[in-house]
């Protein structure tokens, strides 16, 4: 049985880039994979096993961004903002004999 790999031209929205990777097998043509890349690094290869007799370069935008909105959004947390607490007396006492004992004072 025959295989041939065809990956197809690379589409891009800012810096990120996508590419779908098709097989051409007797039964049929398969979606082998969705890359998703920056520059020349493949970032994530995204494996699929569909087949269809066509394929449209939405399938591949809409399996990218699913990959994306899911790992990289949703996986955001919001940070949380540290209290801003004054120093009690203690750390100030301590800090200053700190510093008296390092210059010798």
């Amino acid at each position: 049985m025959e295989t041939t790999l065809i990956a197809c031209p690379i589409n891009a929205f800012s810096q990120l880039k996508y590419q779908m990777v098709l097989k051409h097998r007797e039964d049929g043509i398969v979606l082998n994979s969705v890359n998703i890349m920056m520059g020349e690094k493949i970032l994530k290869k995204i494996r699929k096993s569909e087949t269809k007799k066509t394929f449209v370069i939405e399938k591949a935008e809409s399996i990218a961004l699913d990959y994306l909105v899911k790992n990289l959004v949703d996986n955001k947390k919001p940070k949380t903002k540290k209290k801003n607490t004054k120093p009690t007396k203690a750390a100030k006492q301590k800090a200053a004999s700190d510093l008296m004992k390092e210059f010798n004072l």
